[in-house]
């Protein structure tokens, strides 16, 4: 009987000091997790900062064309777009510049096109959970073209750039509501 009090109390004491190293460990395992997920930012939070950082760029680089557009001087806004196009190639916002210059000559198809490019090129401008959401903009111009472009499709039943950009207004129409193509 004492063998076994003697073995009893040694088997004991060995659980007790595997549990106290195990809870060791977590805990120091805990504090190391604790300490990286202060140091390093989650991958949402990157994305979030690469989004603001685009905004912030884009912003800038085509500041010259917002305001000329907004003085009324088009023809000037679209000769320093092409200037900013050329030497920054590949940036779909130069696609929302051209459609919001479009816009301000009275060009409803050709703004219905570049949104389209715009939102090929970029998908996130579509989606409401990032900065770069241009939704209620392209929104309000499909609500203008559904009014006037169906009654120019009657008007000109053969003429293809009104065909081509009521396929396009549906499109961004699809788009708005959270379709994909």
């Amino acid at each position: 009987m004492k063998a076994m009090d003697w073995l009893d109390k040694l088997n004991i004491t060995i659980l007790a000091a595997l549990v106290a190293v195990t809870l060791g460990m977590l805990v120091q395992h805990g504090l190391a997790a604790r300490q990286q997920g202060d140091g390093a930012p989650s991958a949402e939070e990157l994305l979030q900062k690469a989004y603001r950082e685009e905004v912030a760029r884009d912003t800038a680089l085509f500041r010259d064309v917002r305001l000329l557009r907004e003085q009324g001087k088009t023809r000037q806004a679209r000769a320093r777009l092409q200037e900013i196009i050329q030497a920054h190639p590949g940036i779909p916002y130069g696609y929302v510049a051209r459609a919001r210059l479009d816009l301000a000559e009275g060009s409803l198809t050709g703004a219905i096109t570049n949104f389209r490019r715009a939102i090929d090129a970029r998908p996130e401008y579509v989606d409401r959970k990032t900065p770069l959401f241009i939704g209620k903009e392209i929104q309000a111009l499909v609500t203008e073209a559904l009014g006037k472009l169906p009654r120019e499709r009657k008007l000109k039943p053969d003429d293809k750039e009104i065909a081509m950009a009521l396929r396009n207004v549906y499109y961004l129409q699809r788009r708005l509501a959270g379709g994909c193509e």
